[in-house]
C-alpha cells in the first residue's frame, strides 16, 4: 500500500501493525498534527451486505463514519479522520484513530502472566467505563455491534488507574457465511447476541457482548467456542457454564448478574448497559458481617425477663434470610429493635407501666433509666 498517495501525502508510514480479513492496520505519522503517531486502518472487508456495488458500500460507510465522528466521550477512542481511497482499482474505506501504545484488552489477555491478576475491583472499574461509553452512544442512537476485547484499548493516566477506550463503533465486519441469507449480520461470532445472529441489532446486543467480555475477564475463557455454526447454535440455544464453576473465588451473585446480561432475549437483560454495570459493581461487594447486639444495661438480670419475645419479621424462617439480612440495613435494625423491646419490658416490670414507657412512634425514646435511654438512642440512629 502506497500511503504517499493518500490525502496528498498527509500520512507517512512508520510501520505495519497487522493485517487480516478485515484489512490492514498501520502506524503512521500525521503531518497535519505535528507528525503525531496515529493508527490508519484500511477496511478492505468492509461492505454493506445489502449492497453489491462499491459506490453504495462507500456511501453507507461514509454515513456511518460521519455519525461516529461526532461521538465525544472520555471512554471512546475518537475518530480523527475517515474517507475512501482507491487501492488497486478498488474503493477502500479508511479510518484514523489515536495510537494507544498500551494496546488492547485482547493484547493484555494474551500476554498476561500469573502475576497479572485482574481484581474484581479492576473488573468493575473496566465494566463501568465501557458501559459509560456504550450508554453514551446508545443515547445518541448508535449501537456498537462489535464489543470485544480487541476493541477496548488501554490508555495510561498520570494519576490513577488506566482508562478504557472503546473503538470501532459500527465498523463490525460482515460474516461471510451470513451473506447468502441476505441479512445484515456483522460482528465477531464469539461475542454476538442471539438476535444479532438473526440480523437484528439493538442496544441490548451491546450489553450481551459486554457480558461475554466480563465472562472472559473473570474466567480467562469465552463462554462458547467452535465453528461459526457451533457458535451460532450455542448463542441461540445454550447457557454457558457459570463463571464460579471455572473461578471458585466468584460468588453466586456475580453468576446471576453475568447470567442476566447473557439472557437469550433482549428484554430479559438489564434495561440499560449502565444498569448492568451498576449491578455488577454491587455484586462484587463483600457481604457485611452482622454487628453483634449490644449488651444489656449494667446490672440488669436478663434471665428475669418473662413473657413471649417479639415475633421475628416476616420471612425470618426462610433459609436465605440470614444472607438477605446481612446484606441490608434492616438486618441490623431487627437485632436492635428486639433488644430494645426486651429492655423496655424489663424496665416496665421494675418501674411499673405508669412510670416507664417505650414509645414505638415519635421520638422512640425510653424514660426512667439512663442506660435504657442510651439503648433507645442507638436504636433511633440505627434506623
Amino acid at each position: 500500500m502506497a500511503l504517499e498517495t493518500m490525502k496528498n501525502n498527509r500520512y507517512r508510514m512508520v510501520r505495519p501493525l497487522g493485517s487480516g480479513s478485515t484489512g490492514e492496520v498501520y502506524l503512521v505519522e500525521d503531518t497535519l498534527r505535528n507528525r503525531q503517531e496515529v493508527v490508519l486502518k484500511l477496511l478492505h472487508a468492509y461492505a454493506h451486505p445489502l449492497t453489491h456495488d462499491a459506490q453504495s458500500a462507500s456511501r453507507a460507510f461514509l454515513f456511518e463514519a460521519g455519525a461516529i465522528s461526532q461521538l465525544t466521550h472520555p471512554n471512546i477512542l475518537p475518530l480523527l479522520d475517515y474517507g475512501t481511497e482507491t487501492v488497486d482499482g478498488e474503493v477502500v474505506p479508511f479510518i484514523v484513530t489515536p495510537y494507544c501504545s498500551e494496546g488492547s484488552l485482547a493484547t493484555w489477555l494474551e500476554k498476561r502472566s500469573n502475576d497479572d491478576v485482574l481484581t474484581l475491583e479492576d473488573a468493575a472499574r473496566l465494566v463501568r467505563q465501557v458501559a459509560a461509553a456504550l450508554q453514551y452512544a446508545h443515547d445518541q442512537g448508535i449501537v456498537h455491534r462489535d464489543v470485544k476485547s480487541a476493541n477496548v484499548f488501554i490508555r495510561s493516566t498520570l494519576n490513577g488507574p488506566p482508562a478504557m477506550l472503546v473503538a470501532d463503533f459500527s465498523f463490525a465486519q460482515p460474516i461471510p457465511e451470513a451473506r447468502v441469507s441476505g441479512l445484515d449480520i456483522r460482528g465477531t461470532p464469539e461475542y454476538m447476541a442471539p438476535e444479532q445472529w438473526e440480523g437484528q441489532v439493538v442496544p441490548a446486543s451491546d450489553q450481551y457482548a459486554l457480558g461475554v467480555l466480563v465472562y472472559q475477564l473473570l474466567t480467562g475463557r469465552l463462554p462458547f467456542q467452535g465453528t461459526i455454526q457451533q457458535l451460532r447454535d450455542a448463542h441461540l440455544k445454550s447457557w454457558p457454564t457459570p463463571p464460579s464453576t471455572i473461578n471458585p473465588t466468584l460468588s453466586p451473585e456475580i453468576d446471576a448478574v453475568v447470567g442476566r446480561a447473557l439472557a437469550k432475549k433482549p428484554g430479559e437483560r438489564y434495561p440499560t448497559v449502565t444498569a448492568f454495570a451498576d449491578a455488577f459493581t454491587r455484586a462484587i461487594q463483600p457481604v457485611p458481617v452482622p454487628v453483634a447486639s449490644p449488651p444489656p444495661p449494667e446490672g440488669m438480670n436478663v434471665g428475669n425477663v418473662t413473657g413471649t419475645p417479639p415475633p421475628p419479621p416476616p420471612g425470618y424462617d426462610h433459609p436465605d434470610f440470614g444472607a438477605r439480612a446481612a446484606r441490608s440495613a434492616g438486618g441490623y435494625r431487627f437485632h436492635c429493635k428486639c433488644l430494645l423491646k426486651q429492655v423496655c419490658a424489663i424496665e416496665r416490670q421494675r418501674h411499673g407501666n405508669g412510670q416507664h414507657q417505650c414509645h414505638r412512634h415519635g421520638q422512640r425514646s425510653c424514660h426512667g433509666h439512663s442506660s435504657v435511654q442510651q439503648q433507645c438512642q442507638w436504636y433511633r440512629h440505627g434506623q
